[in-house]
């Protein structure tokens, strides 16, 4: 029988009634859950009860501010079931500014005109004004109820979720039943998904990785999930690969600095640890470094990894998530590219002082990509250019922007991702984003690059760095201004001596030596909202503090503020 997206939604598949649908490993082990679809379906039933005792109907807008635990799961599926239009919004961390992440969050709740907020009363009081006109349910209070009836929305806006942007507060994008249909089918059988798959995440949901790979697509394709939670696999990595082994997922998504965080921070194994059932860890969200799949694939093939099981996928929000993919079960095409080309913005094979990009795979069925020059004229062949997309689940524009906004970022009918990539032989190269693009003395100097240079030395913390280009107009140029916090409080007595290392390596990778390197302390740069690094909220610091910062940046110490 063949499931519309609706019965799916409901729960009704019966074949699938005793099947394994989630496992939670999140917690001490004497917590870890495991649900039943049949199981699920039950709680779901009684969770979206109670919603609507607390007052929601079908169609209202409720955001959903959570930890990361089971019941945040639930709450979403359950807005589901009944025809609720549900949001996750980012939990707050100890390492997030309070101030700034309360103006968000306002923001966001505000743009979305939540109907309801679902969050304890004790974060609802700090939230004040966050909460605006939208009711509060408490989730202590929507743990049971009796049992909903399904009904899921057939047409319309099914759920909200937000853009990854870090410039800002991010945008909302409204994914209809239909945008999420199309995208679930397409992906799923580029993916080739079996009844004998199975999916691994440690990903918060308030992402598209996490929410549309790691809950939708188990959720509806009726295979098991095995979750952990985000902060818990930060102090533990090795919990990703003991759960793989554990329940033999197959399928998991990862942002690239996972690969090398788990490759260099795992220090041992059992040697009987199996990681072979593992056909594809999709490396997903930030470009992908030829450098990070090579160590992660080094480090864990005595444990039955497989190279082929390393791939790679370009997604986003506004395209409900995959835009491409790599072909599962053969390794992922790679460009050794001339770094004086690229910085050209041109795509020149080379061997020596040659920088290897690895391909984000293939369009998906129906979906166009095309390249622009800064003018919006098509690119030449073997140049880098702006990417365009036109895909059958694409959004029609931003939830909450106007629609003069919402025609900037369309292009003839294309969405400018703001990306910059080159195509070789079908496959798309995502080199960077346009936005974030440092020109010096007519260099192209792409942050990524210089993070991914900086992080690697000794002492600084990896994915800890921000590359930045001020203006000085007395050069008529940018200037090359690298941040970079320790790995401890310890390592700032060595501040003169990290510097020099991070700018000798930074040389070495893009031929361009920063003007400033400034070293500072644990937690100094900025993240937004949803725990990104915020180039522009980072760069106003740094402008601010910019007298302070050059005075210490050849001291022993590094500004506290």
């Amino acid at each position: 029988m063949v499931w519309t997206l609706q019965q799916l939604l409901a729960l009704e598949d019966d074949n699938a009634h005793s099947r394994p649908a989630y496992r939670f490993r999140i917690g001490p082990q004497r917590d870890h859950v495991q649900l039943s679809f049949g199981e699920l379906r039950a709680a779901v039933a009684s969770t979206g009860g109670a919603l609507l005792s607390a007052g929601c109907r079908a169609g209202d807008r409720v955001a959903i501010l959570m930890p990361h635990t089971p019941l945040l799961f639930r709450t979403f599926a359950s807005c589901l079931f009944v025809g609720l239009v549900p949001c996750v919004l980012a939990w707050p961390t100890a390492k997030m500014d309070a101030e700034k992440y309360r103006r968000n969050i306002t923001t966001l709740v505000t743009r979305l005109r939540a109907d309801f907020l679902v969050t304890d009363a004790a974060t609802a009081a700090r939230l004040c004004a966050a909460v605006g006109d939208a009711r509060v349910v408490d989730p202590d209070a929507i743990g049971a109820g009796d049992d909903a009836t399904p009904n899921p929305r057939r047409d319309g806006v099914l759920f909200i979720q937000f853009s990854g942007g870090t410039t800002g507060v991010q945008k909302s994008v409204a994914v209809t039943t239909e945008m999420l249909e199309r995208q679930l089918e397409l992906y799923a059988k580029r993916l080739r998904v079996t009844p004998d798959d199975s999916i691994l995440s440690w990903l918060p949901l308030y992402h598209d990785m996490g929410l549309v790979a790691c809950l939708l697509l188990p959720l509806l394709r009726r295979i098991p999930l095995t979750a952990l939670a985000p902060m818990e696999w930060v102090m533990d990595p090795r919990s990703f690969l003991e759960a793989a082994a554990r329940d033999r997922t197959t399928l998991a998504w990862l942002p690239n600095f996972a690969f090398s965080f788990m490759a260099t921070r795992v220090r041992s194994l059992p040697a009987d640890l199996d990681l072979s059932s593992l056909r594809a860890i999709v490396n997903c969200s930030e470009p992908v470094r030829a450098e990070s799949m090579d160590l992660f694939a080094a480090r864990f093939s005595t444990h039955g990894l497989r190279r082929s099981a390393l791939q790679a996928c370009y997604a986003m929000a506004e395209t409900v998530f995959a835009v491409t993919q790599t072909e599962v079960g053969d390794e992922p095409a790679r460009l050794n590219v001339s770094r004086a080309a690229i910085a050209r913005g041109q795509i020149e094979p080379a061997d020596l002082d040659a920088r290897c990009l690895v391909s984000s795979g293939v369009p998906l069925p129906g979906v166009e990509l095309k390249l622009v020059d800064t003018h919006g004229e098509p690119s030449q062949p073997g140049t880098i250019g702006e990417i365009l997309i036109r895909a059958p689940f694409a959004m029609a524009g931003y939830l909450d922007a106007t629609s003069s906004a919402n025609a900037e970022v369309f292009s003839d009918g294309f969405y400018r991702s703001g990306d910059l990539g080159a195509i070789s032989n079908g496959n798309l190269f995502v080199t960077g984003r346009k936005k974030d693009l440092i020109i010096v003395g007519g260099v192209n100097v792409f942050p990524e690059d210089v993070e991914h240079a900086a992080g690697a030395v000794s002492g600084i913390h990896p994915g800890r760095c921000v590359a930045l280009g001020l203006e000085d107009p007395a050069l008529g140029t940018d200037r090359l201004i690298v941040i970079a916090e320790v790995s401890s409080l310890d390592e700032l007595a060595n501040s003169p001596s990290l510097a020099a290392a991070v700018r000798a390596a930074i040389l070495v990778e893009v031929g361009v030596a920063p003007s400033s390197v400034f070293i500072v302390r644990p937690h100094w740069i900025v993240k937004s909202t949803a725990g990104k690094i915020s180039r522009s909220d980072t760069k106003a610091r740094v402008i601010s503090q910019l007298e302070e910062l050059t005075n210490n940046e050849s001291g022993a110490t590094a500004p506290t503020g």
